[in-house]
């Protein structure tokens, strides 16, 4: 990273601020996503307070202004795009996700909630194992080569 001389920052000072902007910047995407898109309710999810559409015009006006800005701060400073690489970002994330279905067993964290009956435990124990494989499954196809997914999906 390279911050002009009349602005100069330490390199913690660029990333800190770089991190900020990253956010407000995702942030402002997400809106602009939701405008396009609104989310659409899942299994436990349920969306409220949705964006009304006639707001949209003034929302996105009013993103753009901000996004501009940060545009020219981003110049002004120097400051230069991190690379988030998409797929280790998701196999991460399913990871993760796998790590915290493991806590979720009877034997893991769940019981740390009090005592799980013996009928909910063996159910436990017999399915987050299956969800696991699943999401192992997928995590593999996420890291293969694309013609190996694309192979698998016929």
């Amino acid at each position: 990273m390279c911050a002009r001389p009349s602005l100069p920052l330490t390199e913690p000072q660029q990333r800190s601020l770089a991190v900020t902007l990253t956010i407000l910047e995702r942030d402002l995407q997400r809106l602009r996503d939701t405008l396009d898109r609104p989310p659409r309710d899942l299994r436990l999810t349920r969306y409220d307070d949705p964006l009304p559409a006639v707001c949209g015009p003034v929302l996105l006006s009013a993103a753009a202004d901000i996004d501009g800005y940060l545009a020219k701060l981003i110049a002004d400073l120097g400051l230069e795009p991190r690379i988030e690489p998409v797929r280790r970002s998701i196999t991460s994330r399913l990871m993760l996700d796998r790590v915290h279905l493991e806590e979720m067993q009877p034997s893991g964290g769940l019981s740390g909630y009090g005592e799980v009956d013996a009928r909910t435990a063996k159910y436990l124990d017999s399915e987050i194992p299956k969800l696991q494989a699943l999401i192992d499954g997928l995590i593999e196809r996420i890291e293969a080569p694309t013609s190996t997914v694309k192979n698998n999906a016929r």
